[in-house]
């Protein structure tokens, strides 16, 4: 049943799906992005981290 109602409001208006759906994989792009940023973050922490204490 929500398939039925899915297919027929992507083939009702097409611009506003196709919107919906950039606006979503745009989303979905960000909070991976974000997630890449916080991973290389932390390691370039724990590197500064190691190399301050081998410096004193």
């Amino acid at each position: 049943m929500y398939y039925r109602l899915l297919r027929n409001d992507i083939l009702r208006s097409k611009a506003i799906a196709l919107t919906t759906m950039l606006f979503v994989a745009a989303a979905a792009m960000l909070v991976s992005l974000a997630a890449i940023l916080i991973v290389n973050l932390s390691g370039a922490i724990d590197a500064l981290m190691a190399r301050a204490k081998r410096r004193t």
